[in-house]
């Protein structure tokens, strides 16, 4: 795989003002995601723990998926897992279910969920529930409503696209291709307009975090 130099996305969201990146970039980074979920998927297989810190951006702002080792090959005859596994402040409903009742089931859905909290974190800095204790959170995660942008700042296209990564009932929730062709992913800037803003934003927050190694280590 192609060197990472410029760290995962939740090093670029600590390392921006505010914790919180641009839509333009959010939504970038989403589709990005998307068409690497479209591909395991297309071969049966669910990632299993989508987050910022398993998001990946080159120098040149092109983005990876990394960290298969929780990955899992669906069953050929029913397409549905029934193991517990992945992170908790991002981990789907159903999956969590699984725990507690031998009988749930999920499907790569569950990676369209990871996506939704992924997209909170981007905007917010954090997933939600994280200042919670990790058992705390894996109790209410299926029992609380989906959780929502907490500012009125994000653009009606970008809420309706994290309310549908976070519908709970996870056979109601849109796969990979029809998300691809939702406004807040479709309607963007030119691939290369985006990419030269993340890289410029990139290049910035590495110069700060490297003349702040420099202060202090004087």
């Amino acid at each position: 795989m192609e060197f990472c130099g410029a760290g995962s996305v939740t090093d670029l969201v600590k390392n921006t003002k505010g914790n919180a990146l641009k839509e333009d970039c959010i939504a970038y980074i989403c589709r990005e995601i998307l068409r690497g979920l479209a591909h395991l998927h297309a071969h049966k297989v669910i990632h299993r723990d989508i987050k910022g810190q398993n998001v990946l951006l080159t120098e040149n702002a092109e983005v990876k998926l990394v960290d298969f080792g929780v990955s899992a090959q669906l069953d050929r005859t029913v397409g549905r897992r029934n193991t517990f596994i992945g992170t908790p402040y991002w981990m789907a409903p159903e999956v969590i279910a699984c725990d507690e009742n031998p009988d749930a089931t999920y499907d790569y859905r569950s990676d369209i969920w990871s996506l939704g909290i992924t997209a909170i974190e981007m905007a917010e800095g954090a997933p939600p529930l994280c200042d919670m204790h990790p058992m705390r959170a894996l109790f209410l995660i299926p029992r609380n409503p989906p959780p929502k942008l907490k500012s009125k700042k994000w653009s009606k296209k970008f809420i309706d696209f994290i309310d549908n990564c976070l519908i709970k009932a996870y056979p109601n929730r849109p796969p990979t291709e029809q998300l691809l062709k939702f406004p807040f992913i479709r309607d963007q800037p030119t691939e290369r307009q985006v990419r030269i803003q993340l890289k410029d934003h990139i290049d910035r927050t590495r110069k700060k975090r490297g003349e702040k190694d420099e202060t202090e280590y004087e």
